[in-house]
């Protein structure tokens, strides 16, 4: 199972350190590290390089000329991003990922390498996010042949829970300081 860690964007300074640092001491056990923060993401990806993490490693939220700069692995799109398509028409080496949070945004999904699901349970990023559920995570899974990657409120124990449900990965980011051991997913 691959294994998403993403930066959370609204987070304070202090905050952001703490997810940064716990990243880079486990960076092994990361498949992509996902810069959401869009006020600092080309500090965060300095930081990030300058501690030797891969470049194939680093996806950024939305900011095609910061990945096309840096040449990182590539760029994280939200549901209604009309950028994914022709994004993929010009760097078709790079990833393009695409959030979903319903049956209605999937069937409006642009070509993506992979979709990001959630939020499937309460997290701790986004509170008073209505979640998915379970349920609704399976259903998208059986209706493309995109990997999906669940977010919101992941650790360890829901993950494998998830197994069942067709998901080819988990995005975790202030839940991932209470897991133990991500790389064995």
């Amino acid at each position: 199972m691959k294994v998403f860690a993403v930066i959370p964007d609204g987070l304070s300074g202090g905050k952001v350190e703490e997810i940064v640092e716990a990243i880079i001491a486990r960076i092994d056990e990361f498949d992509y590290v996902c810069i959401r923060q869009q006020r600092h993401s080309e500090t965060l990806l300095r930081y990030f390089l300058t501690c030797n993490v891969s470049k194939e490693k680093i996806i950024l939220y939305g900011n095609i000329e910061l990945a096309i700069n840096y040449d990182v692995a590539g760029v994280h799109f939200l549901a209604h991003d009309n950028r994914l398509a022709t994004f993929k028409q010009h760097y078709p080496h790079k990833l393009a990922g695409q959030s979903i949070h319903s049956m209605a945004e999937l069937d409006a999904a642009s070509i993506a390498d992979y979709f990001v699901v959630g939020p499937i349970y309460q997290s701790f990023s986004h509170p008073y996010k209505k979640q998915i559920g379970e349920k609704l995570l399976q259903t998208i899974c059986e209706r493309t042949t995109v990997p999906v990657i669940a977010i919101g409120g992941m650790t360890k124990e829901k993950g494998m829970s998830l197994e069942g449900t067709g998901v080819a990965g988990m995005a975790v980011s202030t839940s991932f300081f209470n897991m133990d051991d991500c790389g064995e997913m």
